[in-house]
């Protein structure tokens, strides 16, 4: 018999779907499932697709079990990509091809979102503690510095403190 059948009372016949076997089989026996697919009753009567269950994470995707993308998650047994959704602290979505990525006044810091520091925002999306900006009203570099109460015209910062100028000087802004 040629490839993929076997003999039966003289008569080569086809192995059951989705099995094969090699040329010169002799019984049906010897088909044996293809990958994806098992005989429940172990003499390859019918192959039935194998049940893939994919770990938290993944979903299913022909037959195969893929992670969900970066910062999103999913539960156990997820069946496709619209099951992934974006991790706490994390905007987007993984089925429309958008990217996760932290809130604002948040940014990336170790795969996950930190908050900016006091007094200071950034856009949806950052990525590191220098996309933050000190808010207005403010000064300093958040990451180097806090960020503090600018001081008003007329006056000077010394620390965090702010003092007034000297008689016959002058401070527009710090």
């Amino acid at each position: 018999c040629a490839e993929n059948e076997y003999l039966d009372a003289g008569e080569c016949v086809s192995c059951p779907s989705h099995s094969t076997s090699a040329e010169g089989s002799t019984e049906m026996s010897a088909c044996s499932c293809d990958a994806g697919y098992s005989d429940a009753a172990g003499g390859v009567v019918e192959c039935t697709a194998d049940v893939v269950t994919c770990a938290e994470n993944e979903y299913l995707v022909a037959g195969a079990c893929e992670s969900c993308p970066a910062n999103s998650v999913s539960s156990e047994g997820s069946s496709a990509i619209e099951d992934c959704s974006c991790d706490t602290g994390f905007s987007g979505d993984p089925a429309q091809s958008e990217a996760c990525v932290c809130l604002a006044n948040t940014y990336l810091e170790g795969g996950t979102c930190a908050s900016c520091p006091a007094d200071s925002s950034a856009s949806e999306g950052s990525t590191a503690i220098e996309d933050c900006t000190c808010d207005d009203g403010y000064t300093g570099t958040p990451g180097t510095s806090s960020c503090i109460q600018a001081c008003a015209a007329g006056t000077y910062q010394v620390g965090e403190t702010c003092l007034a100028c000297g008689a016959g000087s002058y401070s527009p802004s710090v």
